[in-house]
């Protein structure tokens, strides 16, 4: 009995014709593989099942906001009516906007990349975002090579850094206010793209799993946890990176590393 219990514990028999546990490195790769493909088959049901649920709320939403206009141009004219119904279009906007993100993080769009100098991307970000981050109190650093440049798809660009400002904007509200520090910087053959934020950060054991599909550390009114994967998704089709470390300041710092344009590219004068 106890030689039995040897070679349960160890994977091993001396009985004839008995079966070795394979421990070999071809072996351990296989299964390594195995689990990646497992994963991604995973994840394109995650991306089916998302996708779906975005076009059949779409269309329902599209209606209700449709109605909720006429309602506010030919109803009565009452205050107490007319703040019923924007609360009514408030909450159809937020959910039509979960429905985008959800179509989005599915979407089949071919990339329609162009010249592109982030820099002045961040303005217009920052611009569009300019009355709730005074509201929040923060204060908005620049550290941005005009020159840089990068080839992408401008609305999907765009897309990434108004998330990323939004985010960090987010994270700086419990405290009453903090530093939002945007750069742009050429290194070599790439651009690095950086927000960095003065709130709590974000653990090291939570790096890799802010990026997966539906994973918020949010509350569940917050939004489906796809924001982060979007802007994975977006930059990795651009042929980047995107990574969060620790900020200067013990915020969080969320990095984007892409190949820089080649020097005879046509760059585009509107940032969108």
């Amino acid at each position: 009995m106890p030689d039995f219990e040897a070679h349960q514990a160890t994977g091993r028999s001396d009985a004839p014709g008995s079966r070795q546990l394979d421990s070999s490195p071809a072996c351990a790769e296989a299964c390594q593989v195995k689990q990646h493909l497992d994963h991604y088959r995973r994840l394109a049901a995650k991306v089916r099942f998302v996708a779906g649920i975005g076009h059949a709320l779409n269309n329902p939403l599209q209606v209700i906001l449709g109605t909720a206009d006429l309602l506010l141009a030919d109803g009565p004219a009452s205050p107490a009516w007319r703040a019923r119904v924007e609360a009514v279009q408030d909450a159809a906007d937020c959910a039509a906007a979960t429905a985008r993100s959800l179509m989005m993080f599915a979407r089949e769009r071919r990339l329609q990349p162009t010249g592109l100098r982030p820099a002045a991307l961040f303005e217009t970000v920052l611009e569009r975002l300019r009355a709730p981050l005074h509201a929040g109190r923060i204060t908005v650093r620049r550290h941005l090579d005009g020159e840089a440049a990068i080839l992408a798809d401008p609305p999907l660009m765009d897309e990434v850094l108004t998330h990323l400002v939004v985010n960090a904007e987010e994270a700086m509200r419990s405290r009453a206010g903090g530093v939002l520090t945007v750069g742009v910087a050429r290194q070599a053959d790439r651009v690095r793209v950086t927000v960095e934020d003065t709130g709590p950060g974000v653990p090291a054991g939570m790096r890799q799993r802010v990026f997966e599909p539906l994973y918020s550390s949010k509350m569940p009114q917050d939004g489906p946890g796809l924001g982060l994967a979007i802007c994975h998704g977006i930059v990795a089709e651009h042929g980047g990176t995107l990574t969060v470390e620790d900020g200067t300041a013990g915020g969080a710092r969320f990095v984007i590393d892409l190949p820089a344009a080649p020097a005879d590219a046509s760059i585009r004068t509107r940032s969108v």
